[in-house]
């Protein structure tokens, strides 16, 4: 993260993922592709990066709650493309799994606070 080399660091695991035959391997890879995907702002393919690796049953409670996280950022700056409320509320569903999966997650929680009194602003 203090690097920021994104780019590299999703080149490297996405060579790794053509190579790699085990499932959780896969899934913990893939998790870490949707985040640097996120980063390079390709939010829609980041969402189905990490969707796929939530689907593997036996993902940890970090990577679901960081699959989750991402997820929530990628709607976060979706909606503020669209402005589209549905957007706002995937975004809080989705960080609301990343802190029930893993209760430590600050940053995710964090997000979340911002997006909560972005929903009721809106309602006001």
């Amino acid at each position: 993260e203090a690097f920021r080399r994104y780019d590299e660091a999703l080149e490297i695991v996405d060579r790794g993922l053509e190579y790699v035959v085990n499932e959780d391997v896969k899934a913990h890879a893939q998790v870490f592709a949707a985040f640097y995907t996120f980063r390079k702002a390709r939010f829609n393919e980041s969402i189905a990066l990490a969707k796929e690796g939530l689907s593997y049953e036996f993902l940890s409670k970090e990577d679901k709650s960081r699959a989750y996280h991402t997820i929530g950022l990628c709607y976060t700056y979706i909606h503020e493309d669209t402005g589209q409320l549905s957007d706002l509320d995937a975004g809080i569903k989705a960080l609301n799994e990343a802190v029930i999966m893993d209760p430590s997650n600050a940053e995710a929680k964090r997000v979340l606070k911002a997006l909560r009194i972005q929903r009721e602003r809106l309602y006001l």
